[in-house]
């Protein structure tokens, strides 16, 4: 027996299978075969290429997922004796984003209805956290994701404000992504942890619960308020905090005291929570509580009081002034609520106490002089009050008078006075210890007469009675004007030596002293100290001088003065004199000494070491500087009575870097047209020749020359300098310029520069001829001509004005610059009147003149006058030729070019006909001058009829509308037909005053020129409508419905539509709101490329007012090769088989277009274009690399194999 097998054969036919599936999910694969196998196959299950499963032998295996399996391979190999087939299955595990979070806080699953949270150890999104008044809590949150790496962000979706974020990943055991973030938060409200661009949150709520969190000035039972004589009442606080409910607070006021209303201010806490502050204010003792929400929640204030006077300080008299023997009463009575012990003091010691509330008083008597303290104490356990009198027993009332009351000036009378109001008072009146006089009535007086010195002294006056003693004092003080004592008369002084002088003065108070030198009629040195001053100077100067001293104090003046003459020897400025001069200049050699010196005895003077005899007793010389003087010196010698002075002179002569300009034609009577102190006319389309002279001493000049632009033209070199005869150098520079403008001579290393501007005179120029006569004829057809005049100038603008012997109209003026930089003026004017016209060139002799004659013309413009008439038959028509009165002409008729008659005489130069049949007649004129011919030509249309044609409803109408085309003539009797295109179209008719032609179905090619025509006998008339249509747009032109696109590649799109009237284009994305194009009349193109694999619409939409059209564009996009993994590791014992697979990856793939093996770099052709290949392992084959190139229209993409043999 034979038994026919046949091979494994799997029910699906798919070799490579992509198993995707989430963490912890149940997966079954497939590896069924169909039942026709024969004989019955051997499954095999391997997990990589290496591991058996034995045991699986099904065809369906059955694994829970886990992140490990991600990227791995399960491989099922069916066998039989027929042959063999694998499938392989690639895992792509992931794990969807789960949220964790965690808080440091008190956590609460729910708020009940009163706002209050219930307490759970369960944390779940939802749940409730409070945060502490003034405190902080940390909140966190883990994402865990695969295969994405999670960004986790803190948001407060209150202010829309991110708090914490973290990209850091790490991996847990079983290859998750894990990312942590935790903020710190001191606000309530609901905060989101969630991961970007997931849909993974987590919610926490920060509560705050109800508390107190401050409460004024901290009382409490432990520690009362306690009211006080400065604070009668107090204010009690409270602050209640909640969230997100609003606190809400109540008082209960203690032992039935009444409570005066709250004032209460509500506001939200920069944590964010509600806040209520409530204050009271108290003002007797007793116990107060406020209260939130109805909770146990409360705070309790203790109000107690310390001792209180029943009058306050400001209704009694504390402080008091009386007589020695008077009695006072003191009181201190406290309030009723007030329990206290009250104490009485004087000067601090105790006098009596009473432990009676009700009216405690105190009498005293006072005694001795001076001030009594009497103080009260009321002491209770809260504290103690105290009140202080001050009892003030007056002393005795004694007064001391200076008369005059001031400072005593030596000589003059003075009086001493003491009074007293009291009999019965010894009084004494002492100077400086001793005693005056000594008398017991109530006035004590004590005269001084010529006072001095001696009187001087401390007046006082002593009042005693008993234990009381009053004193006063007065001092007197005895004061004399300055007296100058000791000063010179005369003094002498030579220069150079110190001078001394002394003045001394007496007065009191001490006097200033000044000494004051005086030069010339001024002040000029001084010396200011007091009762003596002394003048001491070393002399710097001669002539007559004198010293003042002037002695000062309050009561007057001393002055005295000393003269006195100061001598020197001759003195000069300066010995030496060093002077820089240019050549040519004059200069002085000044041989003057001092201002001030004596008389000078001779003057000398030397040239080098000789003497010039010949300028002897001069103290000036001046001299012309020369070049030579560089070599030599001079001096001068004075000499008086004290000595000889020597001045020497040196001179330094240079040659000033100088410009001189030397172009040919220099102009200097034009200063208004030249800008600079050189100036050259350039002629029109000439050049013109700039050079120039530069010479310096001692430096060696190098000449440039610029222009306008600071661009250097040309510059000579130093081997151009050429030396003088006097020693300067020279050197010389030209060049050769073809614009105007102004141009600058400069020298290199010294600020030495001149100018010299090219301008341009006044001129005519091209294309008109200057002092040239042109003749212009004026016609029919061009009755007004323009004369043109074209100048040129520079820098000034030219100026064009016009004369005539007839009027002038106002002319225009075009100024532009020409190609040598002057400036052209263009003048036009328009003449239309015969006579002779002069164009003038300001600041120029230049003109020219234009004789304008003209050739006949007629009175009416050729569009002024009806030059084709209708008229209807049997009228009369006249036909105007009338010339200009200023134009004598002859007149010649015509009728169809035949001569009808002719005029001389142009008073009547009219033509009268009379119209018979219809038609069309022409008739023409023409006159003739010296100057040219005119014609004009009369065509007069013959009708008997008026005719009309309209269009109903529109002439614009859209295609596909119907349409009736009306034609009315004013009379019956006439043949109509419309025509187009010089053809027939519909019915005519006979007899009618009315034809219509009705278009049901209009099209395009409807669109044109209709015309109605109606006659009778040779009388026939037009008229003509247009007919408009409009089309919807309809796309012309756009990509196939299936467009292949790589997703590397660019795209193009383009749509093209038509219509009438143009539509708007565009291309719009399927899923995008804005057009990807822009609005475009016609045609619309896009270029760009697409990202995202797979299916792509895009949509052109064309529109105009007749309508709309679209066309959709579905575009595949695929991408380049890709496989699973691009690098495989590979495990196989020598003997086995080794199979190489280059299967690729993924959805979106165009067909494999080529594929290429490689062994390390060598090609192996003979594996081209398989996509497996094997072969049985040997010890050669260990740690060689193989690669695949798998090439299609998108691209291509790289397999590596690393195969290891064991």
């Amino acid at each position: 027996y034979i038994t026919i097998g046949k091979s494994p054969m799997f029910m699906e036919e798919v070799y490579s299978v992509k198993v995707g599936a989430e963490e912890h999910q149940t997966i079954s694969l497939s590896c069924e075969v169909l039942r026709e196998t024969f004989p019955p196959p051997k499954i095999q299950w391997f997990y990589g290429y290496y591991q058996e499963l034995k045991q699986w032998n099904y065809g369906t295996f059955t694994t829970l997922t886990t992140l490990n399996l991600d990227g791995s391979t399960f491989r099922c190999i069916v066998t039989n004796d027929c042959g063999s087939k694998e499938k392989e299955f690639y895992f792509e595990v992931t794990a969807p984003c789960k949220m964790m979070v965690a808080t440091n806080g008190n956590v609460y699953d729910m708020l009940t209805s009163t706002g209050l949270p219930l307490a759970t150890s369960q944390f779940k999104s939802g749940m409730y956290v409070n945060l502490p008044y003034q405190e902080t809590i940390t909140i966190s949150g883990q994402a865990r994701c695969y295969p994405k790496r999670p960004t986790l962000i803190l948001t407060d979706p209150k202010v829309r404000e991110i708090i914490a974020s973290s990209v850091k990943n790490f991996q847990d055991a079983e290859s998750a992504y894990l990312t942590n973030a935790s903020g710190i938060v001191n606000q309530v409200g609901k905060f989101t942890f969630q991961v970007q661009d997931d849909s993974a949150t987590a919610i926490i709520d920060i509560i705050a619960l109800p508390s107190i969190v401050t409460n004024g000035s901290e009382y409490s039972l432990t520690k009362p308020v306690i009211l006080s004589p400065t604070m009668l009442s107090a204010v009690l606080e409270c602050t209640a905090r909640l969230y997100p409910l609003k606190p809400v607070i109540a008082w209960e006021p203690g032992d039935d005291i009444s409570v005066a209303d709250a004032t209460v201010t509500k506001f939200t806490g920069d944590d964010g929570a509600n806040y209520m502050k409530s204050r009271i204010v108290v003002s007797f003792p007793g116990n107060y509580s406020c209260l939130i929400n109805d909770t146990s929640e409360r705070r309790d204030f203790t109000v107690v009081a310390q001792p209180i006077f029943e009058k306050r300080d400001d209704e009694l008299v504390l402080n008091q002034e009386v007589l020695p023997g008077t009695t006072v009463e003191l009181e201190c009575e406290i309030l009723n609520i007030t329990y206290a012990t009250v104490l009485w003091y004087r000067n601090r010691e105790n006098l009596n106490s009473w432990q009676d509330r009700g009216r405690p008083k105190l009498n005293i008597e006072t005694r001795d002089c001076g001030l009594m303290a009497i103080t009260c104490i009321a002491i209770n356990k809260y504290g103690s009050t105290e009140r202080n009198y001050s009892l003030y027993v007056a002393e005795i009332p004694l007064k001391m008078l200076l008369i005059p009351n001031r400072t005593i000036i030596k000589g003059e009378s003075f009086l001493l006075r003491c009074i007293t109001e009291i009999e019965g008072y010894n009084i004494e009146l002492q100077r400086n210890g001793k005693s005056l006089q000594l008398t017991n009535n109530t006035t004590v007086d004590h005269v001084v007469e010529n006072s001095s010195e001696r009187e001087e002294g401390k007046y006082t006056c002593i009042a005693q009675s008993g234990n009381c003693t009053k004193n006063e004092s007065i001092v007197v003080t005895v004061e004399s004007p300055p007296d100058i004592t000791n000063f010179c008369d005369h003094f002498v002084g030579c220069i150079s030596n110190s001078l001394d002088v002394s003045c001394t003065a007496n007065g009191d108070p001490t006097p200033t002293v000044t000494i004051t030198r005086t030069f010339d009629s001024k002040p000029q040195l001084s010396t200011t100290s007091y009762q003596s001053a002394i003048f001491r100077e070393m002399v710097n100067y001669t002539g007559q001088s004198s010293l003042t001293c002037l002695a000062t104090n309050r009561h007057g003046t001393a002055i005295k003065t000393c003269h006195g003459r100061i001598g020197s020897t001759p003195q000069f400025v300066v010995k030496e004199v060093n002077t820089t001069v240019e050549e040519g200049e004059t200069y002085a050699l000044k041989c003057q000494i001092v201002k001030g010196d004596f008389p000078l005895v001779s003057i000398s003077w030397f040239e080098d070491d000789n003497e010039k005899k010949e300028w002897k007793s001069s103290t000036i010389r001046w001299l012309k500087a020369k070049l030579a003087f560089n070599s030599v010196h001079f001096k001068c010698s004075v000499k008086n009575d004290c000595g000889r002075e020597i001045k020497t002179f040196y001179q330094y002569v240079t040659a000033p870097c100088r410009i001189f300009i030397s172009s040919q034609k220099l102009l200097h009577y034009f200063p208004n047209d030249c800008r600079s102190e050189n100036c050259v006319h350039l002629p029109y389309g000439q050049t013109i020749l700039l050079s120039a002279v530069a010479r310096c001493f001692p430096q060696r000049p190098i000449l440039s020359l610029w222009n306008e632009k600071q661009q250097q033209l040309v510059s000579t070199r130093d081997k151009d300098i050429v030396k003088e005869v006097t020693g300067a150098h020279v050197t010389f520079l030209k060049r050769n310029s073809t614009t105007v403008g102004k141009y600058l001579f400069r020298l290199y290393s010294v600020d030495v520069k001149s100018a010299i501007e090219v301008i341009a005179l006044p001129t005519f120029v091209s294309p008109s001829v200057a002092n040239a006569a042109h003749f212009v004829i004026l016609t029919d057809d061009h009755r007004s001509q323009t004369l043109v005049c074209n100048a040129r100038s520079y820098p000034r603008h030219p100026h064009i004005e016009w004369s005539s012997n007839v009027r002038v109209t106002v002319p225009s003026r075009t100024t532009y610059a020409g190609d040598d930089g002057a400036i052209y003026l263009n003048s036009k004017l328009v003449v239309d009147v015969v006579g002779t016209y002069t164009c003038l060139l300001k600041l120029s002799s230049d003109q020219e003149t234009f004789i304008v004659n003209a050739a006949p013309m007629f009175e009416t413009m050729r569009n002024e006058s009806a030059l084709t008439i209708s008229a209807s038959v049997g009228s009369r028509v006249q036909l105007d030729c009338k010339l200009l009165n200023s134009l004598e002409s002859r007149i010649e008729w015509f009728d169809d070019h035949r001569e009808v008659f002719r005029w001389r005489d142009q008073s009547q130069p009219y033509l009268s006909i009379r119209l018979g049949d219809c038609g069309e007649m022409t008739f023409s004129c023409r006159a003739k001058n010296p100057y040219g011919i005119a014609r004009r030509t009369f065509i007069i249309n013959v009708r008997d009829v008026n005719i009309t044609a309209i269009t109903v409803p529109a002439s614009t109408v859209a295609a596909g509308a119907k349409i009736s085309l009306r034609c009315i003539v004013e009379r019956n009797g006439y043949s109509m037909r419309w025509e187009r295109n010089q053809s027939v179209i519909g019915q005519s008719t006979t007899g009618n005053r009315n034809l219509t032609l009705i278009i049901s179905n209009v099209t395009p090619s409807n669109e044109g020129k209709y015309e109605c025509i109606a006659w009778r006998n040779d009388c026939t008339v037009k008229s003509s409508v247009f007919l408009n249509v409009e089309v919807p747009p309809r796309i012309e032109d756009y990509c196939p419905s299936e467009t292949v696109h790589c997703r590397k590649n660019s795209l193009e799109l383009t749509c093209k539509a038509s219509g009438d009237p143009p539509p708007q284009v565009m291309i719009k994305r399927k899923g995008f709101l804005s057009s990807v194009t822009g609005i475009h009349p016609g045609l619309a193109v896009y270029r760009g490329s697409v990202t995202q694999i797979g299916n792509s619409v895009f949509v052109c939409n064309a529109e105009n007012r007749q309508g709309a059209a679209t066309k959709a564009c579905h575009v595949t996009t695929f991408s380049a090769p890709r496989f699973v993994n691009n690098f495989l590791a590979m495990l196989v014992r020598q003997g086995r088989q080794v199979h190489l697979r280059c299967h690729l990856f993924g959805k979106w793939l165009l067909p494999i277009t080529n594929v290429i093996w490689y062994e390390g770099s060598i090609e192996k052709k003979e594996w081209n274009n398989k996509q497996t290949v094997s072969w049985i392992a040997t010890l050669a084959d260990h740690l060689k690399e193989y690669r695949c190139k798998v090439t299609n229209l998108c691209g291509s993409s790289i397999r590596q194999f690393s195969l290891y043999v064991t």
